[in-house]
């Protein structure tokens, strides 16, 4: 058998890449992939240092995984990325520079007679460049149509000068929510950060960007989905249990407190952030888990903060590092809960908590567990229906006029909504055969909302711009 764990390359600060094996064997087995980090630590970076951190110059960065058929590994895996997370528990990119070691291992995997080969690489961090970003598309709410022209943009970095010398980059577009990345929106176009593109017909309600340096292995993804050719409308619920439980001290096991999610709740998960308040001296002691009704389970907290008292916070995929002085706010989990994405939500959801040591009690006084979901509603030419439709004026402060001509009977209903789905208002008009109606918003903030005018099965959408 063969393997090539390809080129070394240089690539920038504080950037994720993909280490990229080809493989082949003459008994066409199924050879499976493994790297690893080949880094050795100092005494400065071994024993209680050798933690994951994207500052270590020295020592390895990015942890060992099972054997897979697939020659690529994602660095750090896809999922971190896609959830902005750079840096995560066991994997992190590099903001200093340095040399990060791989070894590549491929194994034919043929029974009583198997081969077993590797080959090393090497990717040097240059500290001078980077981080190579996506600097559009990464607030919610934003809706692309066929057809239209948009602007996408990155930061270059310094990645065009030596050493790292990327003259251009692929720009590719998501339609599952960055699981692949399989339409070319730009490809081999200059690395100046900017691109303008024509959005593409392949319609969905959760895109993502990916650029890709041509000649390297280093890439970018936008922080946030977007739909082309769809509004999502988000709707978030949060179930509480204030019932106070004791946490034993020296628990040889998990004790758990309940939050029953109704049937009626019955939705797709997209986003789950779990609040908890405890009071507890050395919160070092305790191990807190999620658990949702289909046993998945996602780790918290788990040992961290040493004798530091009490928490109350949100876990949050997208909130801030945990800072030990005030266990507060919006933390990152241990784990990731996009996990729980795409499940269903209807059930008892969990949380454990442990504290193994003597000594130091304490009380879960409450937790909670927000659940969002989204619906995807199509925005094709055939809604846009109502004839002699007009709005305006367009920017406005907030007051504007709708007119066209209404369907027999039927009332008129508008409703708006702001960029991350929330209405901020909705009315139904009784039909005059000419609709002319002035929609007063109140109080409302500046920004980009969508107003849907809806008669007889028709329904228009249109986007609006309060100034």
């Amino acid at each position: 058998m063969t393997i090539n764990a390809g080129p070394d390359y240089t690539i920038p600060r504080g950037t994720a890449f993909i280490l990229k094996a080809v493989g082949a064997d003459a008994n066409a087995a199924n050879v499976t992939y493994t790297w690893e980090q080949n880094d050795s630590a100092t005494g400065a970076s071994s024993g209680n240092n050798s933690i994951v951190t994207a500052n270590k110059t020295t020592g390895p960065t990015f942890r060992s995984v099972p054997p897979t058929t697939n020659p690529d590994r994602y660095m750090p895996k896809l999922s971190s990325v896609l959830n902005n997370m750079l840096t995560a528990d066991w994997e992190t990119v590099s903001n200093v520079g340095r040399a990060l070691n791989f070894t590549l291992t491929g194994r034919d995997n043929v029974a009583g007679g198997g081969q077993t080969k590797t080959d090393p690489m090497r990717v040097n961090v240059n500290a001078a460049t980077g981080p190579f970003t996506v600097t559009s598309q990464n607030t919610d709410g934003i809706i692309w149509m066929p057809g239209q022209t948009q602007t996408i943009t990155w930061n270059v970095a310094g990645t065009t000068a030596a050493p790292i010398n990327t003259a251009n980059v692929n720009i590719l577009m998501s339609t599952d929510n960055g699981q692949t990345f399989t339409t070319v929106l730009a490809a081999n176009t200059p690395n100046d950060g900017s691109e303008t593109i024509t959005v593409p017909n392949n319609t969905a309600p959760f895109c993502r960007i990916k650029i890709e340096a041509v000649g390297n292995i280093y890439y970018a993804v936008n922080q946030k989905t977007f739909s082309n050719g769809f509004q999502v409308t988000t709707t978030c619920n949060t179930y509480t249990n204030s019932n106070a439980v004791a946490i034993p001290d020296a628990a040889t096991a998990f004790s758990t407190s309940v939050i029953n999610v109704p049937g009626g709740a019955n939705v797709v998960i997209s986003d789950v952030n779990v609040g908890v308040n405890i009071t507890h001296s050395y919160v070092s002691d305790l191990t807190l888990v999620a658990v949702s009704p289909n046993n998945t389970q996602v780790v918290l907290w788990q040992e961290q903060c040493g004798t530091n008292s009490n928490i109350n916070a949100v876990f949050d995929d997208m909130g801030n590092n945990v800072t030990c002085t005030a266990i507060t706010g919006n933390i990152k989990p241990m784990g990731t809960l996009s996990s729980f994405n795409g499940l269903n939500a209807s059930g008892n959801w969990l949380l454990g908590f442990v504290d193994p040591y003597p000594q130091d009690a304490g009380t879960l006084n409450s937790w909670s567990v927000q659940i969002c979901s989204q619906t995807t509603q199509p925005l094709s030419n055939n809604d846009f229906t109502l004839e002699n439709f007009t709005l305006y004026p367009n920017p406005n402060k907030g007051s504007f006029t709708v007119e066209f001509n209404a369907n027999g009977a039927n009332d008129v209903k508008i409703s708006i909504h702001d960029m991350r789905g929330r209405e901020v208002y909705n009315k139904s008009y009784q039909n005059s055969g000419l609709f002319s109606g002035n929609i007063q918003m109140g109080s409302i903030q500046t920004g980009v909302y969508m107003v849907t005018v809806e008669n007889g099965g028709r329904k228009v959408v249109k986007k609006i711009v309060v100034e």
